[in-house]
């Protein structure tokens, strides 16, 4: 997809059809918003599994971190343990837009995109899954756990 052209989306469900135009951050913010607005159940369940608006962590994440080409590159400095928050959680919204390809990065992943040592990244995120503030996979790899995590992107 070239820069500058339009995605458009249309949606029928109950009798309804609505049309989503424009760029493809745009467009997926409308749908995201329609779906949460429009089935209210599906809001609820989802706070009730964890799961927070995709559109309202990418609001958070904005000037913080860059997603583009299936990388990530967080511009804050600072605090390690915020730092990888900022990481995980711009690759949670990047895998949801299609952007990047998963959800789970190891510490050697996170270590090179925050430019910081490994010894380092796998220190704060095992503090930060036994704090409860990130998943951990049976392969060692972390993910952000948006409804945890949320207050600490702010």
């Amino acid at each position: 997809m070239t820069e500058g052209s339009n995605v458009i989306v249309r949606i029928r469900h109950g009798g309804r059809e609505v049309e989503f135009e424009g760029s493809r951050e745009e467009v997926w913010a409308a749908v995201n918003r329609y779906f949460s607005e429009t089935l209210g159940p599906v809001e609820v369940l989802s706070r009730l599994r964890g799961e927070v608006d995709v559109s309202e962590i990418a609001a958070k994440l904005s000037g913080k971190v860059l997603v583009s080409e299936g990388k990530v590159d967080v511009l804050v400095q600072g605090d390690a343990k915020k730092r990888i928050i900022l990481c995980l959680a711009a690759v949670y919204v990047g895998r949801r837009m299609g952007m990047v390809g998963t959800d789970f990065l190891s510490p050697k992943e996170v270590a090179g995109i925050l430019r910081i040592d490994e010894r380092v990244a796998r220190a704060r995120l095992s503090e930060l899954w036994k704090s409860g503030l990130v998943d951990k996979n049976e392969d060692g790899r972390y993910r952000f756990k948006p409804f945890t995590s949320l207050k600490l992107i702010e």
